[in-house]
């Protein structure tokens, strides 16, 4: 019984680490392929600089060393706005949705006990991550 129980865990971490990989290195892999536009003519444009941008990522909500007593916690926070932001804790991950300003929103379960949401912006080949811990105890505070 234990052996299946560390074999479904290490497949789920395993699979949670595959997707993990899928949702930050596919854009950037999509880019690279090839195009079907043979029809158009070619022209030749060279690129323009753009400015480096700063570290834009944070986490507004929850708060770092929050105290919470719902398993679902909605994660808020403002990214670059064309952005793919993902927010990972232990037991979930999930896409955000981007608002306009570069506002981002999640929603996600979490584990009793302490608790680090990650929250990781990439676009193109540029990646940035911050994190929080929170802490969640079902009873009543």
């Amino acid at each position: 019984m234990k052996r299946d129980i560390v074999v479904a865990v290490g497949a789920g971490f395993l699979f949670g680490i595959f997707v993990a990989f899928v949702v930050l290195r596919l854009p950037a892999l999509l880019q690279h392929l090839p195009s079907n536009n043979s029809d158009k003519p070619q022209t030749q444009s060279s690129p323009t600089p753009s400015p480096t941008p700063s570290t834009s990522l944070t986490i507004t909500q929850p708060t770092d060393g929050a105290i919470i007593d719902n398993k679902q916690v909605t994660v808020s926070g403002t990214a670059l706005q064309k952005d793919t932001v993902v927010v990972f804790s232990g037991s979930d991950a999930t896409v955000a949705k981007m608002g306009e300003n570069g506002l981002f929103t999640a929603t996600i379960d979490i584990s009793e006990g302490v608790t680090t949401i990650s929250v990781i912006a990439t676009k193109d080949t540029t990646v940035e991550n911050t994190s929080v811990t929170v802490y969640y105890t079902p009873e009543a505070l």
